[in-house]
This record gives structure tokens, sequence and C-alpha cells, in this order.
């Protein structure tokens, strides 16, 4: 028979992760204000894992993701997972490093399990050339602009003559990435070692660079004037002054440092380096450690939850939650509160967490509940390698519509659990695993939801590139069955047949259906020697074709639910077909 492509076969670099130095007393190399560190909690040590994106949303490939001294690379997916990570209780501070972007940057308040991770990175290029010795202005189309006084010096102090290449990006505080791109999180280190949440006006990042690639900084001595436009949301109640902080990209935090004087629509200051650069108001921080489930009991995990100030309409964080449906971040103190869920039928849905202490620890529970088109949905299975042992260093990549994706690992047993999202009536998703062992993938599988079930299970997926087309299935707690070969897949006017008959290796099995559409089948068959005969009779079975294809590309079929075998008792049988149609 016809035997298709397996799609590819996963390009990672990831598992470069070092061992830690056992002679390290503190999870970053520089030690914080001896009175701010006691904000940061004790070591511990946790689990990361998350997807680098650029501007477009698309994922970004071999970006060095760092923690402490922990490193990896991401996959076509721009994903990765780093475990057992040295870390702050109260502070784990995640870079993203790729030639030519801008290094990014994660900080949070780590929870106990799987921290989720989102970084988008800008492109870098310079935007101008200057000599050095000479008065130089460089702006952006918005006028935000940077005066130096023409002396630099490189990484080791020493003075620099030449040309100099001058990139600038401003991040505005209406962008709506704001929580994506910044650097750490609006968190910060008082100039008398408090701890402070910022509320930003706006932040500018500088980078010089000589004629030879090398990083500049201004000379010892000598400042630069920024000038950064004051956004159009913020011009009404911008101070006549305001605190500079910058970000201090070694520790993963801000720090105060002068401030900001308003001229006009621009805030202008002088600065003595360059890295990012925030002009700010701050308040007194508190902790919360958020728990939010959905109406029917299950966590509410890897949804993005943000945290506003209510009576400003600012937002002071914003996370991935774990797959405990939690989420954890210093927050403002004295001010009411709301966790805001944004959905992917793109409802809104605002829950009330309140007024809390400054310097408290706060365990609040809340309950979500999907606004109308939208629908919970838990998507379960299993990931396999090709001789049927587990995937338990592995993901699992579901994909729904164009920006809802989720990414899950397998657990030591190759059990994976999405809590997923859906918008009546668009029920189509796909699921890709991915195996780190080996290197090996699924493929792309398609499926649909089932609006009558908040459970859905998908049973056992193989990631195994030396096939092109698998079945699978598994009755009650039996062992999978699986069949890699000799499959036929064909479509008539009657309906889709696919079956492999007997051979040494495995038993037969007929999937047959009354119908070459999409969707859950109401006339059906599923047949074998160790099944007997599933039909649309069954207590409970749903047959559904999730996709049809051409000849010679995939068509897939899942199965799962109750029914009754030739000896009158009750089974449950769960199982999936991605194979190639032949005609």
């Amino acid at each position: 028979m016809k035997k298709g492509n397996f799609l590819f076969v996963l390009a990672l670099f990831l598992i470069m992760i070092s061992c830690d130095s056992s002679d390290d007393s503190k999870a970053n190399n520089n030690n914080p204000n001896s009175n701010f560190i006691e904000n940061l909690g004790v070591e511990v040590h946790r689990d990361f894992m998350g997807q680098i994106v650029d501007v477009n949303n698309n994922p970004l490939q071999h970006v060095t993701i760092q923690i402490y001294n922990k490193s990896v690379q991401t996959d076509e997916n721009g994903f990765f997972i780093i475990k057992d990570a040295r870390v702050f209780e109260n502070l784990a501070y995640v870079k993203a490093t790729k030639i030519g972007y801008i290094e990014g940057s994660r900080s949070l308040v780590p929870t106990n399990k799987m921290n989720q991770i989102r970084i988008m990175m800008i492109p870098i290029n310079p935007i101008a050339t200057i000599q050095a010795g000479q008065l130089s202005e460089v702006s952006l189309p918005n006028q935000t602009k940077v005066i130096f006084d023409g002396y630099f010096e490189d990484e080791l102090g020493n003075s620099y003559t030449g040309s100099v290449n001058v990139s600038l990006f401003h991040l505005e505080a209406s962008n709506e990435n704001l929580m994506d791109i910044m650097p750490g999180m609006l968190f910060a280190e008082a100039t008398d070692g408090s701890a402070k949440i910022l509320e930003t006006f706006g932040m500018l990042y500088v980078e010089l660079r000589g004629e030879s690639g090398q990083k500049l900084q201004i000379a010892s001595g000598h400042t630069a004037q920024i000038s950064m436009k004051i956004d159009n949301m913020h011009l009404g109640n911008a101070a006549a002054s305001i605190p500079l902080w910058h970000f201090d990209s070694e520790q993963g935090y801000w720090k105060q440092e002068g401030e900001a004087t308003r001229q006009g629509d621009f805030y202008v200051a002088s600065v003595s380096h360059f890295s990012w650069w925030n002009c700010d108001q701050f308040g007194d921080a508190t902790i919360l450690h958020l728990t939010i489930n959905d109406n029917i009991g299950n966590p509410l995990s890897y949804s993005q939850v943000s945290i506003l100030r209510e009576d400003i309409g600012v937002f002071s964080m914003s996370q991935l939650s774990d797959v405990n449906g939690k989420v954890s971040g210093f927050v403002p103190a004295n001010e009411n509160l709301k966790a805001v869920i944004t959905d992917q039928c793109e409802n809104q849905v605002f829950l009330s967490i309140g007024n809390l202490q400054a310097n408290s620890i706060n365990a609040i529970e809340l309950t979500y509940v999907a606004n109308g088109n939208a629908n919970s949905v838990m998507v379960q299975g299993n990931l396999n390698k090709c001789d049927g042992s587990v995937v338990s260093n592995g993901y699992v990549k579901l994909s729904y519509g164009n920006s809802h994706k989720r990414f899950v690992e397998t657990d030591i047993n190759g059990n994976f659990s999405i809590n997923s999202m859906y918008c009546f009536p668009d029920l189509s998703f796909t699921l890709q695993g991915y195996n780190y062992d080996n290197l090996q993938t699924t493929g792309l599988i398609s499926y649909m939801y089932l609006p009558s079930n908040t459970i859905v299970q998908v049973g056992n997926l193989q990631a195994c590139n030396a096939i092109s087309e698998f079945i699978s299935y598994q009755i009650d707690n039996e062992p999978t069955v699986y069949i890699l070969s000799d499959i036929t897949a064909e479509i008539t006017s009657n309906g889709l047949s696919i079956y492999s008959l007997n051979t040494t290796i495995h038993n037969g099995i007929l999937l047959w259906c009354g119908s070459n559409t999409t969707g859950v089948q109401s006339s059906f068959m599923i047949e074998g020697i160790d099944l007997g005969l599933i039909d649309q009779s069954a207590t409970n079975v749903v047959f559904t074709i999730n996709s049809i294809s051409n000849i010679g590309e995939f068509i897939d079929v899942s199965f799962s639910g109750n029914y009754i075998d030739n000896n009158n008792q009750n089974r449950t049988i769960v199982g999936v077909a991605h194979v190639v149609r032949d005609n």
C-alpha cells in the first residue's frame, strides 16, 4: 500500500542541562541588597516549560534558555523544558537569547508544579550610526530620542573611538504585548531596599555596538539624555516628575535610579549606562498565590491570567497558570484587584480578588465560568514510543484555531492531560506529540471536540518516525494494541473503511462508518478478534471522523466509550487511527 512521509523528525537542541555547582550559595551570581533579599525567600528547585515567539507570534527555534546555570535550546515549536532549576522561592529568572534579537527574560514567583513561560522577542537592528567624539542625536518615528555627548568605552573600560551603531526600541505602556515583551516582571527594588510594584509609563532599550560588533557603553563620568514619548493613555495623569528604574539583567528585577522630568509630552532624564530604562510610579507589594478552577471543578490550567488594578485599570501581572490552575506573583497592596481571564472566544471574565495588605502572603481560590459560546474541556491521553513503551520525557502540543495552543509535558507513565477550550460550533483541534529521548514525533493528528463531553479521551498516541500511519486502541486497562503496517483506508460512496487483516504480528481490525464526512457518526462498526463487534447500538461509544483527506494524505478517526462484549461484560474502549488514504 502507499505510505506517506512521516511529517518530520523533531529538530531539537534541548537537554544540554549542566549540573549545579555545590559551592554556590545563592541562586544568582551577584547577591542583591541584604535588605531586599529577604523578599526573595529561600533557595528552591522548580520546573519550567514555555514557548518563545517573535513579534508575529511565530515560534523561535534555537533560542538559548538559561535559568541560573542550566540551559537548553528551543525546538521547532519555540518550546523548552528545564527541570529542577535552582531559583529563589519568590523569584525565578528566565533568560532567552538569540543572535539578532534583544535579550528576552521573564521573572516570576514559581509554583511547585511545572511553571509556564511565554516570552516574545524583539529583533534588534541599528537605526543609526554615529561617531565617537561628536554630539549626536538618534530618534524613533514617535520622537522618542537619545542625545549622546560622544564619549564611549568598551566592556573592559577602554576608551572607544570610531563609529557607533545605535539600536533603540521603545516599549509603550499601551502595547498589547507589553507583558510578553518586557524584561523580568513589574517588581523592583527601591533606593531604600524595599520591594515595590511598578506601573510603567513606558520602557526604552538602547544598545551600542562598535565597528567590530563589540558592545559599548557610555564612558565613565559621562551621561546621555533620554527623551521618552509619554503614551497617550497616560498623558492625562503623567506627573511633573517620575521615578526612573533600570533593569538588572543579572538579578532579574528593576532597580530605582534617579528620576525623569516631564517636558511637554515627554519624560526626559540623564543616564550613565544603558540597558532597559523604565519610567514608573510605584506602590507597596504583596504576594498572591491564586488558584482558579472552572465550574465543573477542573483546574483552569495553562491559561493566561492577568491581575488588574481595578481603580485605575492597569495590569500588574500576567502569567500562564500551572497544571493546578495556579499563578503566583508580586501584586499591588492596598488596592482593589481583579483576575482577568481572556478565553479562546475573546470573552473576558473578571473575578474579584479584593484588597490585600502589604508584605503579606495571600492564598485565594476563585471559580471561572465560561461565557457565551466558550466551553471548557479536558483532553486526556497517553504518548508512547514505537515499541509501545511510554514517553516519559516529552510533551504534547494542542492547537485550536489560529492562536490557541497548549503545551503539556508527559508524566513518568506517558500520560498527559490538557485543560483546553473551544468556541462552538468550531470543534476541530489537532494534537502532536514529541519525544525528547529519540527526537521523534507523532506528526499532526486531527480530532474534534464533542459538545456533550467535558472530557475527551484521545487514547494512545505514538511518537515514531519509522512509520507513516498507525491504529491504536485500549480495552479497559489492558495493554494498548498497536497496528503499524498493512493498513488500508478507502472512501467510497457508501462511506469510510479502514482495515488491517490478521497477520503474525497483530490481530485484524475493521473500522467502518456509513459516511465520508467529518463529525460524530450515527452509523459505524468496530470489529476485531479481541473486540468482537461494536456498533452504534453499543452502550456509549462515540465514533468520530476528525479529518478527511485526498488520496495519499492522512485520515484521522477516534473512538471511545463503553460497550457490552460477547460475554455480556461491560468494557471500555479508547482508540485512534492516523492512516493514509489509499483510494
